[in-house]
């Protein structure tokens, strides 16, 4: 699974399940699980667009599963230690995994119970239309496959109309919105999920 993949609502959804598949025998799986997750959510709450509650509350929920990440990555750097007191860090380790599990689940619940609005959350894309050279953009779309040679001719042939300003044309919020661009800002209108 890809980065951008990993950071959609439903990557970071099927990086929980995954991980809670893990058995809790299995506890090396399991802490590579638990990162992966911990991961996936910091991704998807570092580059998705969210309203003031759900960054806060999912803000919370990600800080609480990387304190129980970093309690189990203790505890499974201590398993590996030979002496008499293997059998304490395995007890440890399996506590440890428990109360992660439960945060995992919290976090669980809070997105399948705020699906709608957070598969709604917009991908932040790191450049500014202004620095864009859409030209460039359009040529690279074409040649991966992804807009079709119609619609190529038909962008390509607006943006040599004589006067006229793709970057004044983006700005109007009208033709940002069409073009799936929130005008004047460095998001790119991609669903998130």
């Amino acid at each position: 699974m890809g980065m951008r993949e990993e950071s959609t609502f439903d990557g970071l959804l099927s990086t929980i399940d995954r991980f809670l598949g893990i058995p809790q025998s299995n506890l090396n799986s399991a802490h590579a699980g638990a990162v992966a997750t911990s991961n996936a959510a910091n991704t998807f709450l570092n580059t998705h667009e969210l309203d003031a509650r759900d960054r806060e509350h999912l803000s919370e929920l990600a800080a609480s599963l990387n304190a129980a990440v970093a309690r189990l990555s203790q505890s499974v750097v201590n398993l590996k230690q030979d002496g008499a007191l293997q059998a304490d860090w395995a007890r440890f380790a399996q506590r440890d995994l428990i109360r992660l599990k439960d945060e995992v689940l919290a976090l669980r619940e809070f997105l399948v119970e705020n699906a709608k609005r957070l598969r709604l959350a917009r991908w932040r894309i790191g450049w500014k239309l202004s620095d864009v050279d859409l030209r460039k953009l359009l040529e690279e779309l074409r040649d991966e496959g992804a807009i079709g040679e119609r619609t190529w001719v038909l962008f390509m042939s607006y943006l040599s109309r004589a006067g006229n300003s793709w970057r004044r044309a983006l700005k109007d919020r009208t033709t940002a919105e069409r073009l799936g661009f929130q005008a004047g800002s460095r998001t790119c209108g991609k669903s998130g999920g």
